[in-house]
């Protein structure tokens, strides 16, 4: 996943709205802007801390992205390349509570191999929302 500074416009090219928030995008080349924080939900600052809190199969989770410091969310927007998906941005307004916006479950797609831990390089991962229980997914 990646993210930037750079906005969804107020209306696409085919007229369509959309949430005007933080563009997130796929990019395969490393890039300071591929960074991501996971961070608990009742956790409020981004500090580690010992001892070494793991994430479990079924844990619900938030994805900070790193350089704009905002929350993974999703919504009931339609999404810019593929309409009939949500759009999923990066949000954050600390006057206006949406967690089960940016709320994500961990599904762990090969837990047994794991011991139902999410291990960095080994674990297959997918985030699935909260909110609407629909999948993070790449679509062309």
């Amino acid at each position: 996943m990646h993210s930037h500074q750079a906005l969804y416009p107020i209306r696409y090219p085919d007229n369509r709205g959309s949430s005007h928030q933080q563009q997130v995008t796929c990019y395969s080349f490393k890039d300071v802007n591929n960074w991501w924080i996971v961070k608990r939900p009742h956790v409020n600052d981004l500090v580690i801390s010992e001892p070494i809190d793991r994430i479990k199969d079924g844990d619900y989770v938030q994805l900070i992205h790193g350089m704009s410091g905002r929350a993974l969310n999703s919504h009931d927007v339609a999404a810019p390349v593929s309409p009939q998906n949500q759009e999923v941005s990066c949000y954050i307004d600390y006057n206006i509570s949406m967690p089960a916006q940016n709320l994500w479950r961990v599904k762990l797609l090969n837990s047994g191999e794991t011991n139902g831990l999410w291990h960095t390089i080994s674990s297959r991962v997918q985030f699935i929302h909260a909110n609407t229980s629909q999948a993070l997914k790449v679509s062309l």
